[in-house]
């Protein structure tokens, strides 16, 4: 008897490799298949312009002196991450927007996304940590004004 005339366990065989490549492919689909979407733009107004803002990858609150403007998103987790330079000018509106939160709270409310080591970092260098509209938390370094930024649904 030839194993293609109806041996139930050479059909058993043929099944569980059968169900083994498909949960392979799919898992392949699914961890190859990150949106992430990054830009940059050389200053506020060429941000808006591109409607960042209203696409909502970027902080209503950046200041509009803001330049040098980075970020990346990915569409599957609706997160986000950015970085920007801003005119000393437009540290006191700012500063007003934002509201000062420990490393401890922004640690706990990025620690899926992977960002913690990038924290610690910025604490070390001197970053103070804000969150401004409930989605949006910042490091900002008042000195140099650096500003990094998270979107954290």
């Amino acid at each position: 008897m030839s194993n293609s005339d109806g041996n139930p366990i050479y059909v058993r065989q043929q099944i569980l490799f059968t169900l083994k490549l498909m949960v392979w492919l799919l898992l392949l689909a699914v961890t190859s298949c990150s949106d992430v979407i990054k830009s940059s733009y050389p200053n506020f107004t060429s941000a808006k312009n591109n409607q960042a803002f209203e696409r909502g990858w970027l902080p209503p609150t950046l200041p509009t002196s803001a330049y040098n403007i980075y970020e990346e998103h990915n569409l599957d987790r609706n997160t986000g991450y950015g970085t920007f330079l801003f005119q000393s000018k437009d540290v006191q509106d700012f500063r007003r927007q934002l509201t000062p939160i420990s490393t401890d709270i922004l640690i706990k409310a990025i620690k899926r996304y992977q960002y913690n080591d990038e924290v610690g970092k910025l604490k070390q260098q001197g970053f103070d940590f804000y969150v401004a509209e409930k989605q949006f938390y910042f490091a900002i370094d008042w000195s140099t004004c650096k500003g990094v930024f998270w979107l954290i649904p």
